[in-house]
């Protein structure tokens, strides 16, 4: 893992990853639109990362970074198709800890979104959805009893930090969703519950 970092990635270079790979990696009903994310970016509440190996990018994530808040959400994670299944997954979030500490030292946890396991369409979907949540349990998340439904897509909600406490965390996840969306969309379009 010596060659592998987390660098934060420019508008434009986030722009570049959004039209050859967000656009395929993640279906349209999930994905923001660019200008919304790059709007997100210019108010300080988005930090793109990408992970690099020998400086050439494998994999990407959107951060939802509200200020002064020390929670933010995982909004996008992918690794780029042809390097999925050789660890860089496990080694995003290995490197992540030393990233924030740089560049978000005021994050304490973060809140990551998978879609919900009760509202798959079959029994393949049920199995991509829990592989999905396994993936992040192993890389030492935790399940949460939080839910949300954002734009008709439900998620079940994880946690990852590194001392997850009983508070109330609906509150902080709150504050995040009020941040990323506009009022209107907030209030019409997304549901959050324990």
């Amino acid at each position: 893992m010596k060659n592998k970092t987390l660098q934060q990635l420019t508008k434009e270079e986030i722009s570049w990853i959004y039209h050859h790979y967000m656009k395929n990696d993640f279906p349209s009903s999930e994905l923001k639109p660019l200008n919304r994310i790059l709007e997100l970016i210019d108010n300080n509440l988005c930090c793109g990362i990408g992970l690099l190996d020998d400086d050439t990018i494998r994999g990407y994530a959107l951060l939802i970074t509200p200020q002064p808040g020390t929670y933010c959400l995982l909004d996008y994670f992918a690794i780029l198709p042809s390097y999925r299944g050789m660890g860089y997954g496990h080694a995003f979030f290995s490197l992540l800890p030393d990233f924030l500490s740089q560049n978000l030292p005021q994050t304490t946890g973060i809140f990551i979104e998978c879609e919900a396991i009760a509202d798959a369409k079959n029994t393949a979907d049920k199995k991509v959805r829990q592989k999905r949540i396994s993936f992040y349990e192993n890389c030492g998340c935790q399940i949460t009893n939080l839910h949300s439904c954002l734009f008709g897509v439900s998620y079940d909600i994880l946690f990852l930090s590194d001392n997850m406490n009983s508070e109330n965390m609906l509150v902080p996840l709150k504050h995040i969703y009020e941040a990323m969306f506009k009022s209107h969309h907030y209030k019409n379009q997304v549901k959050l519950w324990s």
